[in-house]
């Protein structure tokens, strides 16, 4: 199986799908569970609570629309600077957490050059704030990341190397190599050393933009139309206090979609949600944490 495994990843045409799959069978018959999970999230994408591989984070565009209360500056690029160390580095990186396929599918230009993930409106505002805080009076009308697909190829020329290397240096430890005669103990032990050597696990930055399916958020949540609990379970899940849980679960108790759009008290509990992960006391990044929480209350509200 390894043998095979390493023909595959060393044709750079063919997709990783296979070697990743055959890997997950391999794993799971010499009972790895580091080697199993990486595979996992490979071939199913990343999570909101996961940390991110370097390899997986790719530069990005913040552009938008300007307006210093006389002229507009439409389709430009924004001024990171202005909106705070913190802030300016998220912009500028765009979270790949899709999974190979995905990655695979938006690198060949079937959904063009350039991927584009629209801000929020809120987000648009809290940019805004941002601004005029440090002493930029201008405002945000809107804004999105755009990468360029350039970016989904090198991500997947990382992981076929990673992958790749992780294999051959497996191959040179246990040349004779077969799952089922030799010791797993001392496998697996080699298996999570390489892993570690090469970092391929799930660490990184966490706090980035986040690319979602195609553009789109893309949490595997378990909310249901009116499911109280269930939003409850999944704010907890993803790091939001109890308070905040609470407060949000009696807000959606009474409050009714308006015109197929959150009502004000939603809103203004997304804007609090937001304005605390750039404070820092909600440990999920700024960008992400309106695309989560939009994407959980969608679910909730069945939209």
């Amino acid at each position: 199986m390894i043998k095979e495994i390493i023909k595959l990843l060393s044709d750079d045409e063919k997709s990783l799908t296979t070697p990743l799959l055959k890997t997950q069978v391999f794993a799971s018959r010499i009972g790895n569970v580091p080697l199993y999970e990486w595979v996992n999230k490979e071939l199913n994408g990343f999570n909101y609570s996961d940390e991110i591989p370097e390899y997986r984070i790719a530069k990005a565009s913040p552009i938008g629309t300007i307006s210093d209360g006389y002229n507009y500056q439409q389709n430009t690029m924004l001024p990171v600077s202005i909106f705070g160390d913190k802030i300016a580095k998220e912009l500028i990186k765009f979270k790949i957490d899709d999974g190979v396929k995905s990655l695979e599918d938006t690198s060949t230009g079937k959904y063009g050059d350039t991927i584009i993930k629209p801000m929020g409106a809120d987000f648009c505002a809290m940019l805004t704030r941002e601004a005029q805080k440090n002493g930029a009076e201008i405002q945000i009308i809107e804004g999105r990341i755009q990468v360029h697909i350039g970016e989904f190829v090198n991500s997947i020329s990382k992981i076929r190397a990673k992958f790749l290397d992780l294999i051959l240096k497996l191959e040179q430890q246990f040349p004779e190599i077969d799952e089922y005669s030799i010791d797993k103990n001392e496998l697996n032990k080699s298996v999570t050393h390489i892993m570690t050597q090469i970092n391929i696990h799930s660490s990184g930055e966490g706090n980035i933009i986040t690319s979602g399916n195609h553009n789109t958020i893309t949490a595997n949540v378990n909310v249901t139309k009116g499911d109280i609990s269930g939003l409850k379970d999944e704010l907890i899940k993803n790091k939001v206090n109890i308070d905040d849980t609470n407060e949000i679960a009696d807000i959606v108790a009474v409050e009714s979609l308006e015109n197929n759009q959150f009502g004000p008290n939603v809103k203004k509990w997304l804007s609090k949600m937001v304005n605390k992960s750039i404070e820092g006391s909600w440990e999920v990044g700024v960008a992400a944490a309106g695309g989560l929480l939009v994407e959980l209350l969608k679910k909730y509200y069945g939209i």
